[in-house]
């Protein structure tokens, strides 16, 4: 699940829902969406929070693969 991985990336660097928020410039709410099971995020805003947490989409995809093991 993509929203797990994005989660994980951001725990491990202590960023928080409303950081991320401020510096992608859309709500907390969105966030939490794009970090949940459910999280279907675009190609254009997943490569927004790669940006915001300085990886690859490739790493975000690469996680969410090892995380559904």
């Amino acid at each position: 699940m993509i929203g797990e991985a994005i989660a994980k990336i951001m725990k491990e660097q202590g960023c928080s829902p409303s950081l991320l928020a401020m510096h992608m410039a859309v709500t907390q709410p969105a966030i939490n969406k794009f970090t949940g099971k459910n999280a279907n995020p675009t190609d254009h805003t997943l490569t927004k929070i790669a940006k915001v947490l300085n990886v690859n989409v490739s790493d975000i995809y690469l996680l969410k693969e090892e995380l559904e093991k």
